[in-house]
């Protein structure tokens, strides 16, 4: 699939207008299965919310819409929550027009909107999410919830979420496998009291001790 064909005037115009990273953000999405590019779309929207980060979340297919039809640049703003706010109010989607778009279009689009709305994310809890980190998280089945209390939870120990990722893929050493697991443990402590961390390591397939 051409990324963005057809829609803009090339990537480089696109990453001045909303920057380089939530461009190559967009790039990792497209490189997803079309049904986990959309659990991951819907994981950030809901944890957006969660947040109470924007007031009004619109589906990233119509915030990457709003992007392109915009001649507003993410530098005009301090923040990309300011940036994403600016053109909702002043960008009205088309439903016809966004409707009758091929499939790959749409996935463009919504690529776009969930790479903008993870760097909101990203300024509004001041740490570094990785795309990979959602597509990991996804891939163990985790909700919304656990995904937002995950990442406050490394937050509070100082673990980044690429972390998360390095661990499932056993890049990191033996003492930082540990803080990412005992993190992970933690928040799901504070998310169900009760559970045990045998309960724990099978529903997020965390190595046993």
């Amino acid at each position: 699939m051409g990324f963005f064909s057809g829609l803009w005037n090339g990537v480089v115009s696109l990453a001045k207008s909303v920057g380089r990273v939530v461009v190559e953000g967009a790039k990792k999405l497209l490189g997803m299965s079309e049904t986990t590019q959309n659990q991951v779309a819907e994981r950030v929207e809901k944890v957006i919310v969660r947040e109470r980060i924007i007031e009004r979340v619109i589906p990233a297919e119509e915030l990457g819409y709003k992007v392109l039809n915009s001649n507003r640049n993410i530098n005009e703003f301090n923040s990309t929550s300011d940036f994403i706010k600016a053109i909702d109010a002043e960008i009205d989607v088309k439903k016809d027009e966004l409707e009758n778009l091929d499939l790959n279009k749409k996935r463009e689009l919504k690529a776009l909107g969930t790479s903008l709305y993870n760097k909101a994310l990203e300024e509004a809890k001041d740490i570094s999410i990785p795309i990979e980190f959602w597509k990991e998280a996804v891939d163990r089945g985790m909700s919304a919830k656990e995904i937002d209390f995950l990442i406050n939870k490394f937050k509070e120990e100082g673990i980044s979420p690429q972390d998360f990722v390095d661990y499932f893929k056993g890049n990191l050493n033996l003492i930082k496998k540990d803080l990412v697991k005992s993190a992970i443990i933690k928040a799901y402590k504070e998310l169900e009291p009760n559970i045990s961390e045998e309960e724990i390591e099978k529903k997020v397939m965390l190595e046993r001790s």
